[in-house]
């Protein structure tokens, strides 16, 4: 059998003695031969790489028709919503020092997007560009259509679909499910998962380092059913963060699928590196592992490659008490239980 290197961070070790044996994958060409690594930016969308073929990845949650910003409650349990409803799909607009709103550097560019979802919809309206060739197959509760943008989107940009039928016998006003938006030039079928331009980043380096996909510092989620899958209506998926009342803001990411890092490393031949959040349990670890050797087969997802290896490393900056980490209190809180002294200064961790 063929086994893979899974190095830890010793901050992380004890947590994971309880996961000994071996760890097998199918066999995958070498990483460049370089010992450089790269850390992804946080998955949203203003970041301005284009990663997925399918815009609606990095989109944010689900808001009503007239303000597609503003999520809504009314959505499933993988968020997809229950009503007609908008999307908002891409920051192009930024802001400059003295507040004027400016043109950002990456726009929706030009060309036939290739829309498909599950359920139908009376009117598909996006802010820019236009709607043509809309059909409805009955048999597979499938509508596609193609959005044409004659010249680049530099402008934010929605999408919001009305007089919506979830299935072929639900009432008006139901939603729909598995939206899919690819950019021109890709298949509509979901057989190129990433662009090129990303695919070529990935791949000059040896290791890519996944904290800030995970959103780890703020990633409130304890448990392996908490997590984010491929399936979910955005990778840039939102939960609640209720015992944080120090914070402006009311949710936080829960980190973008291990079945798309595990793609992404497999297709850039890179190694993985893995931030644990720091509420996770022992079983989040323990299936987190196995879903990485293993893959998702339910979803169609295999594991991480046989000569790739696997970093894991528990939360971010443990030591860092600022407001944007939840590592700190739950590690000081640890330490002070196992000094039985909550006054001590907390000791430097190897």
């Amino acid at each position: 059998m063929k086994t893979f290197t899974l190095r830890i961070s010793i901050r992380f070790l004890t947590t994971l003695l309880c996961l000994a044996g071996v760890f097998t994958f199918p066999a995958h060409a070498a990483a460049p031969n370089n010992q450089i690594g790269i850390n992804l930016w946080l998955f949203n969308d203003f970041n301005n790489t284009f990663t997925f073929t399918d815009l609606v990845k990095r989109s944010r949650p689900w808001g009503s028709v007239a303000q597609s910003f503003v999520p809504i409650t009314n959505v499933d349990t993988l968020g997809w919503p229950k009503q007609d409803a908008g999307l908002f799909l891409h920051v192009s607009q930024q802001q400059d020092a003295l507040g004027n709103t400016v043109n950002g550097p990456a726009p929706l560019p030009a060309g036939t997007y290739k829309i498909i979802f599950k359920g139908s919809a009376n009117a598909i309206a996006p802010s820019v560009g236009v709607i043509t060739n809309k059909r409805y197959n009955s048999s597979t509760n499938t509508t596609r259509a193609d959005w044409t943008l004659a010249a680049p989107a530099f402008e934010n940009t929605s999408i919001s679909f009305t007089g919506t039928h979830r299935t072929t016998t639900a009432a008006l006003n139901t939603g729909l499910t598995n939206l899919r938006i690819f950019l021109p030039g890709f298949p509509d079928d979901g057989s190129v998962v990433f662009t090129p331009d990303f695919l070529a980043l990935g791949e000059k380096f040896q290791i890519i380092r996944f904290m800030d996909w995970m959103d780890i510092n703020l990633n409130p989620i304890q448990t392996f059913a908490e997590r984010t899958l491929p399936t979910h209506a955005t990778q840039a998926r939102r939960v609640p963060l209720a015992d944080r009342p120090d914070l402006d803001f009311p949710d936080t990411s829960s980190g973008v699928a291990f079945e798309h890092m595990i793609q992404l490393c497999n297709a850039t031949g890179t190694d993985m590196w893995i931030n644990v959040p720091a509420r996770a349990d022992d079983d989040f670890v323990r299936k987190m592992l196995q879903l990485i050797r293993d893959g998702n087969p339910t979803l169609g997802f295999s594991g991480l490659n046989a000569d790739r290896k696997l970093y894991v490393e528990f939360a971010n900056e443990i030591w860092n008490g600022s407001a944007g980490f939840l590592s700190f209190s739950r590690v000081k809180a640890q330490s002070d239980a196992a000094l039985l002294d909550p006054s001590h200064p907390m000791p430097i961790l190897a």
